[in-house]
């Protein structure tokens, strides 16, 4: 399995300018955190742990910032409330609706998956203490002509706030991490919708998002 951790250096250029005024209440709103067309350069960094979740958590990540290498990261607003992100050859369509933002389409080079029960990836407004789980259902092909069902739940939760120690100079205050958990099994090869559950594989993907108040978009990713 491959971690990894990046931090948007655009984001890291003009953090102070960006964020003088960070409000003590942590929340993730529409209007401030929702995607929109933008173009970014993310770094990659040294896997480390993610810590605690609570409240007044401290993370000290001075120890993790040595570049491994960079890439850019590409959001488009197709349409009305519909969005895709480009990244390392990789399409993730999205749209939302109303308070709520889907994901309902995933295509790379090595597989195409549509989720007729979309993912979900997040609610605004999203607060400290948020816990929200939705079951979801996709469907594709893997290498070209391996056809593949997956079915699970997907988990957003807001489990801690703080701050976090870029240098001994430097911290961000009034962080919010939001820890995304997908569950799910797979069944590789069976064209029907409902595959032998004895042949369903489980996979688990769990992600953390830090998000500095009057930043658009995480600051850190695991």
């Amino acid at each position: 399995m491959k971690f990894r951790i990046y931090n948007c250096i655009s984001l890291f250029v003009s953090l102070f300018a960006l964020c003088p005024s960070l409000l003590a209440q942590n929340v993730l709103s529409k209007s401030a955190n929702m995607i929109k067309t933008d173009s970014l350069l993310f770094k990659n960094v040294c896997y480390f742990d993610p810590g605690l979740s609570g409240e007044n958590v401290v993370w000290d990540f001075s120890d993790y910032l040595h570049s491994e290498g960079s890439y850019p990261v590409i959001f488009n607003l197709d349409s009305v409330d519909v969005y895709t992100s480009i990244e390392d050859q990789q399409q993730v369509r999205y749209y939302l609706e109303s308070d709520t933002l889907f994901n309902y389409e995933i295509e790379s080079p090595l597989k195409h998956e549509v989720f007729p029960e979309p993912l979900f990836k997040m609610k605004y407004p999203c607060c400290y203490g948020d816990s929200i789980t939705r079951p979801f259902m996709g469907y594709g092909f893997y290498s070209g002509d391996h056809p593949y069902v997956e079915k699970g739940i997907s988990t957003v939760v807001a489990d801690a706030y703080g701050s976090i120690i870029l240098s001994n100079k430097d911290s961000l205050k009034n962080v919010l991490r939001v820890y995304s958990l997908k569950s799910s099994s797979i069944c590789m090869d069976d064209p029907s919708n409902n595959p032998d559950p004895d042949k369903m594989r489980q996979i688990i993907e769990e992600r953390y998002d830090w998000y500095a108040r009057g930043c658009r978009y995480p600051v850190f990713t695991s």
